[in-house]
């Protein structure tokens, strides 16, 4: 009971320790409170200006700005960090070839583009989000300039999700042909490693799929700041970012 109250304390010391982590929370918590906010406004219409629910959502409003701007800052240097791996990607994607290439999703050109090109989505984001950060500190003073990098910002991230959904839906279906070859392989002496190779597919294949749901549940998002036409209310928009702020945390979470 001692050893496992510690190993959880290990856990959430390195996912808090992590910028990654950090910014896991400061989203679910900007997002959550923009939610909250925009309850606390519809019952305090609702009730003719409650003077006490407008309080709590003024409050709600503040703790997401505050959060925002914090994330803001932990997202520095992450322009840095995407063209690195996009060289990377690249330079992996053109190394000498071997037959067991034949299912690794870096070497297949379907995958590898759209992963390419999420990534540079993912630095173009992170591009507009620096502008729009030095505009509120007054360093950026044209407001034209703040209005596209806002824009732009929004367009990169939907742009991404569909890159994502893409690249995960192909990349299962590469898996899936693998475990299906492997299975037929067994037939003539497989070996315990090619178990191993299978059972390290289908978790793959699992996380594909836990990512292709988190990008649905994004896509109203996204949508929400790009289209001219609100699809979705803000409150909905708010809740559903929320649910994928936790979603994202699990993925962060330390799993040993």
């Amino acid at each position: 009971m001692k050893g496992d109250a510690h190993k959880t304390l290990a856990k959430v010391v390195t996912f808090l320790a992590s910028v990654s982590g950090r910014n896991r929370i400061a989203r679910f918590l900007q997002y959550f409170s923009k939610w909250l906010q925009t309850v606390f406004k519809f019952y305090s219409l609702r009730l003719g200006g409650h003077p006490g629910l407008e309080f709590y959502a003024e409050k709600a409003s503040k703790l997401a700005s505050s959060m925002s701007n914090t994330r803001k800052v932990l997202r520095w240097g992450n322009v840095t960090k995407m063209v690195h791996l996009c060289l990377q990607m690249i330079d992996e994607y053109n190394s000498p070839r071997t037959p067991e290439d034949r299912y690794k999703a870096s070497k297949n050109p379907y995958i590898h583009y759209l992963r390419l090109a999420s990534n540079i989505c993912n630095a173009g984001y992170y591009t507009c989000d620096h502008v729009t950060y030095l505009y509120g500190l007054t360093w950026i003073r044209n407001e034209k300039l703040n209005d596209k990098a806002g824009y732009s910002g929004s367009v990169f991230w939907f742009i991404n999700i569909l890159c994502m959904i893409a690249a995960d839906i192909q990349e299962i279906i590469l898996l899936n042909e693998f475990i299906a070859n492997e299975k037929m392989s067994q037939g003539n002496g497989a070996k315990a490693e090619d178990s191993a190779k299978i059972e390290k597919a289908k978790k793959r294949i699992w996380d594909c799929k836990y990512e292709i749901i988190q990008c649905l549940i994004d896509t109203p998002c996204a949508l929400h700041y790009v289209s001219s036409y609100k699809w979705f209310s803000p409150g909905l928009v708010y809740f559903l970012s929320s649910v994928t702020s936790v979603m994202q945390a699990y993925t962060a979470w330390p799993k040993k």
